[in-house]
């Protein structure tokens, strides 16, 4: 995997929530990447801090398919948002943990990940998820 990185916009069709943007966005890096590369999302608003991004690659060298920069984490924090925000961004946590647990994952909402391309490529393309 070299650290080299490529950025690409891609442009929405009509006006899509955040939810299918990430999932055409991820679609499309599918698609273009091979299967060993590495895709991560975070948002441009300088609340991600990018001076982690090589923290998460080596988990996905150690086989995870999605690393997760979780504001709930030893050591970690949340910047930018209103107290509200952090309100709902905690409700959300607490139902998708009680509706969708899955092992070691603590922030459902964050959307500052590392995937595998090969993974994203096995699970979008040519599925029918609606968001």
């Amino acid at each position: 995997m070299e650290p080299a990185a490529a950025a690409r916009n891609a442009e929405a069709r009509g006006e899509p929530g955040l939810g299918e943007t990430i999932r055409d966005a991820l679609e499309l890096a599918a698609r273009k990447a091979d299967p060993e590369d590495v895709v991560v999302t975070m948002d441009a608003d300088n609340t991600h801090p990018v001076e982690l991004i090589p923290e998460m690659v080596p988990r996905l060298l150690e086989g995870y398919d999605v690393v997760i920069a979780s504001r709930y984490r030893t050591g970690a924090s949340v910047v930018g948002l209103s107290g509200f925000r952090r309100l709902m961004s905690f409700g959300a946590r607490l139902i998708y943990q009680a509706v969708f647990p899955i092992r070691g994952v603590r922030d459902y909402t964050c959307g500052f990940r590392a995937y595998r391309a090969g993974f994203s490529r096995r699970h979008l393309i040519g599925t029918e998820t609606s968001w």
